[in-house]
């Protein structure tokens, strides 16, 4: 049985790039899908990537967006083991440091659902 894949949201900091970082120094986990909104502001998580090019990709991902979550769903099926998903931080607080009180449940079960 292949070594299951880690999908990570959230991962450019924090919580998400900790688990990253935690994922890749244990081999439970064959690789490491890291989303995140932003890659280029992802200066860290790119970092990792350097250093871990065989088993960290990173994929932009904005939950909000459906024609974001497909490409990082389509690129997780591609992967022949289980895939996990951990998320670490999907957006609570929006621009300005308003807290988002409507958040559309369809773009956040579709990236549930690979």
């Amino acid at each position: 049985m292949a070594a299951p894949v880690a999908l990570i949201q959230g991962a450019s900091r924090g919580l998400g790039l900790a688990f990253c970082k935690h994922i890749l120094k244990n081999n439970q986990f064959a690789s490491v899908i890291a989303t995140c909104r932003n890659p280029d502001g992802a200066d860290e998580l790119r970092g990792l990537i350097g250093q871990h090019p065989a088993r960290l990709t990173m994929l932009k991902l904005n939950v909000n967006q459906e024609d974001n979550i497909r490409g990082p769903s389509e690129k997780a099926k591609q992967h022949s083991g289980i895939i996990v998903n951990i998320t670490a931080k999907v957006g609570s607080i929006g621009d300005n440091g308003i807290y988002h009180t409507h958040v559309s449940l369809k773009p956040f079960l579709w990236v549930f659902s690979i």
